[in-house]
């Protein structure tokens, strides 16, 4: 289920992304820049988790989108690469590729916390062709259909259960998180 979880995610994160590039430009004013490239970001690293996923590859708590690429295998990896330069052939030089795939492979860390005083300084172009490719790249193999589930669904008690307890689990590792910091602040 994870697997699916994870294609159904990168699409719906695409899908925001294309969404706010649309209103983005409409508005001709940036105040959905940040949000639009966010959501780019996100959803080409839930691509190519799921791909690594769907192939047993772990990634641990990789969020780099360079080392998860290059973790893909080799058959994934010329796969995206094609993609990408179809839609921005500029990129077809490897040196330029690299260089542009670095400078993107912490844009979502990097466009969230921009506010902060460092602005990311990556070709938009570039993000928007590698978030295409890597959900064609993703779709080409895998996908989720959303069709009617043959299981018994949960009762709403059953799912006031489920919801309670991950509360529950997130309630103690928040606390147990805010502890730990405000402990280490005190030092």
């Amino acid at each position: 289920m994870q697997a699916e979880f994870l294609v159904f995610q990168a699409k719906s994160f695409y899908n925001a992304y294309l969404n706010l590039e649309r209103i983005d430009m409409q508005s001709g004013d940036f105040l959905f820049t940040v949000p639009m490239l966010v959501n780019g970001a996100f959803s080409i690293e839930l691509c190519l988790k799921a791909i690594l996923t769907q192939n047993s590859i772990s990634y641990k708590k990789e969020h780099n989108l360079m080392v998860l690429f290059r973790m893909l295998p080799e058959e994934f990896q010329c796969e995206v690469i094609g993609y990408l330069i179809e839609k921005a052939p500029e990129y077809k030089d490897m040196e330029k590729f690299t260089k542009e795939f670095v400078l993107v492979s912490n844009a979502f860390v990097d466009c969230r916390y921009a506010f902060e005083g460092v602005v990311p300084s990556f070709d938009f172009r570039f993000l928007a062709a590698l978030a295409n490719a890597s959900i064609r790249g993703l779709l080409a193999h895998y996908d989720v259909k959303l069709v009617a589930m043959e299981e018994k669904p949960m009762t709403d008690e059953e799912l006031d259960k489920v919801m309670e307890d991950n509360r529950q689990q997130f309630i103690e590792k928040n606390i147990s998180y805010i502890a730990k910091k405000e402990k280490g602040s005190l030092s």
